[in-house]
């Protein structure tokens, strides 16, 4: 199955679509697919991170998280305020 395929499969939002599909472009896969926690809705968790350079979407920011009641190891990621949706992968 193509990068396309897969990222389309997951269901992932337009705002997020393009760094999940350049991130399994590159080899990368999807780890696993929660509902999401607080303020989002889903999140799609991803073994490495995508190349995030330049401007961002308007509705899209980075985070990180220490917060291990959530995920047993420190995570990074994209979140889309929008569509209350993630991408996140462990640092």
């Amino acid at each position: 199955m193509n990068a396309q395929k897969n990222a389309d499969a997951v269901g992932t939002c337009k705002h997020l679509l393009p760094f999940l599909e350049q991130v399994l472009s590159s080899g990368a896969r999807v780890t696993g697919i929660e509902q999401g926690y607080s303020e989002v809705r889903q999140v799609v968790r991803i073994s490495k991170a995508p190349s995030v350079e330049g401007v961002l979407p308007e509705t899209v920011e980075r985070f990180e998280s220490n917060d291990r009641h959530y995920h047993p190891v420190p995570e990074a990621g994209l979140v889309c305020r929008n569509c209350r949706q993630a991408l996140a992968w462990n640092r």
